[in-house]
């Protein structure tokens, strides 16, 4: 799918409040994402499992970054929920 900014890689850390998640980005710093899922995300929350983020240029919002996927080994699940209809236009 095409994004509509590039996907930035991190390692995911944890994940609290329902829509916050710790990352640290490739270059060591650590940001807050907002995380669309209000779930449980059992199995794809893990400590340290790759994570991919979006990063924003809006003033208004709260948190700079959206976490979009998840990636563990081979397998790639997508955190935000607006994007399933996106994928499958594509």
């Amino acid at each position: 799918m095409k994004f509509s900014n590039k996907l930035i890689k991190a390692k995911f850390i944890k994940r609290y409040k329902r829509f916050f998640s710790d990352h640290i980005l490739e270059d060591g710093k650590l940001v807050t994402a907002h995380c669309p899922i209000t779930g449980a995300m059992t199995g794809v929350a893990k400590e340290g499992i790759t994570s991919w983020l979006s990063p924003s240029n809006n003033p208004k919002r709260k948190l700079k970054w959206t976490w979009e996927l998840t990636q563990e080994t081979n397998t790639i699940v997508g955190v935000n929920t607006h994007s399933p209809n996106k994928i499958i236009q594509e």
